[in-house]
């Protein structure tokens, strides 16, 4: 927890040309909590295990199946079930964490992210209404349940038994419980993972046969970077405030 706590304090030192964002609204506690969310939940930032690691720690780089998809699942597969659990450390410890460290109102969360941690975002927001207020997600992972990585994944995590995996799959919980509040997605078109492993076209259905109000923003020329995040980051800050002022 002290390295995740390092690893903010030096993001919001390099992010300091948000300032700018931040100086343009009134209740920067509703922004800075905001924004911590959306740092903690990038696939940069979470890709270490939910607790101490010991030489019993499973060691997996294949592409599609590492730590980092851990972050938005409680993991009951042996020998993951022991570390990986960032799914509670972003739903449970880092609230309590930052309400601890901060002045803050943690009844008013939005939660936001990119790729995986788009999907982390989007499966949160769907199983806990009542804790997040607001969500939004640069290049999510829409269906896991019906992409290669998130097959790998989720069969590593969670076992074959794929009914399991509905509670961390977007499009599956939006078929399951619906949801009552906006959702805005941004997706680079120049994305390479676009079409074989993104699937935005499956949440824009699965939103639109549960009447939830969606918008989906195709970005002509972006890709999956961390540039294209920093292009529109301020209408997603914008789109939180919104909702949680």
């Amino acid at each position: 927890m002290y390295k995740k706590c390092n690893e903010v304090e030096r993001l919001f030192r390099r992010l300091k040309g948000f300032r700018h964002i931040f100086s343009r609204f009134e209740k920067l506690d509703i922004v800075y909590r905001f924004f911590i969310n959306f740092a903690l939940i990038l696939d940069k930032l979470v890709s270490v295990k939910g607790s101490p690691a010991d030489e019993t720690t499973p060691s997996v780089s294949c592409t599609g199946f590492t730590t980092i998809l851990t972050a938005r699942l409680v993991t009951v597969q042996i020998p993951f079930d022991r570390h990986y659990r960032m799914y509670s450390y972003v739903q449970q410890e880092l609230p309590a964490l930052v309400g601890a460290e901060f002045n803050v109102d943690l009844q008013r969360q939005g939660i936001s992210g990119h790729s995986m941690g788009g999907h982390g975002a989007l499966t949160l927001a769907l199983n806990h209404p009542e804790q997040y207020r607001s969500v939004s997600a640069f290049s999510p992972i829409c269906a896991p349940s019906q992409c290669p990585w998130g097959e790998k994944a989720l069969t590593g995590y969670l076992g074959v038994d794929r009914q399991k995996w509905r509670a961390h799959d977007a499009v599956a919980l939006l078929q399951d419980r619906g949801y009552d509040r906006p959702i805005l997605i941004e997706q680079g078109l120049a994305d390479k993972f676009l079409h074989t492993q993104l699937k935005p076209e499956l949440l824009l259905e699965a939103c639109a046969n549960a009447g939830v109000d969606m918008t989906l923003n195709y970005r002509s020329g972006y890709d999956h970077s961390y540039y294209f995040i920093a292009s529109f980051i301020e209408d997603h800050l914008r789109f939180h405030y919104d909702r949680l002022a």
